[in-house]
């Protein structure tokens, strides 16, 4: 196994920043997590907020709301789709929102660089007030003569290759044209492609990938599934 990241992940803030912001919150705000990145980086910090730890916390998927309780966060307190795929829409569809009114609450999302706002857009269109934080950065790794001679050992191999976002998608074809090596880059496009979602699937056609498995989501035994599918 190859471990050749496309995003290499950076804190905008350090932690009494961090902490002081959450320590004002309202008791009453609903913390939005988009990723496991956001959790890492404002967990530590949750202790600090008004009525901890019985905070609602918002998230996409198993391994955020795993993530969430190691933070100390209480299961019962955390709102996540009750099924794959594991998405924006599945979340909407939760009780959570559908079944109460949201105008009147006040949701803190926290997130990375701007990406899709479709939850953003529905929580406002439901009249609540609704606050953004981006916590971290994510940038392609640069290409040291290291990393290069990796990725060249990696793509002459035979391999199912993994994405986690479409920004890994994209980042992995921009690194693909910087090593230039046209064989190595059509090689990539007839092996297996494992994307978490539609929306990346969608992305990855476009890019030229021919064998695509949508998994669903990227935690554990979601992979393993669709690894079995190749067997």
């Amino acid at each position: 196994m190859y471990a050749l990241p496309t995003l290499a992940i950076t804190p905008l803030y350090e932690r009494a920043t961090l902490d002081k912001w959450v320590s004002q919150a309202s008791v009453d705000t609903a913390y939005i997590f988009v990723s496991r990145h956001a959790i890492h980086a404002l967990g530590p910090s949750l202790p600090k907020a008004p009525g901890w730890p019985n905070l609602t916390c918002i998230c996409l998927g198993p391994g955020s709301k795993h993530d969430l309780i190691q933070q100390g966060v209480p299961s019962e307190c955390i709102v996540s789709p009750l099924c794959p795929p594991y998405e924006t829409e599945t979340l909407l569809a939760h009780p959570f929102f559908v079944s109460q009114p949201s105008k009147q609450r006040q949701y803190w999302l926290f997130r990375g660089p701007p990406g899709r706002t479709a939850l953003q857009e529905s929580i406002k269109a439901q009249g609540a007030s609704l606050a953004e934080s981006v916590l971290y950065d994510r940038v392609l790794p640069k290409l040291t003569p290291e990393l290069r001679t990796a990725w060249e050992r990696a793509l002459t191999q035979n391999n199912t290759t993994l994405v986690s976002s479409a920004e890994g998608l994209l980042n992995l074809m921009e690194r693909v044209s910087q090593l230039n090596i046209e064989p190595l880059k059509l090689r990539l496009f007839d092996q297996p492609l494992l994307v978490p979602s539609i929306r990346v699937r969608e992305l990855a056609k476009s890019c030229g990938f021919r064998y695509i498995i949508e998994t669903g989501s990227l935690e554990t035994q979601s992979l393993i599934n669709a690894l079995k599918t190749l067997c």
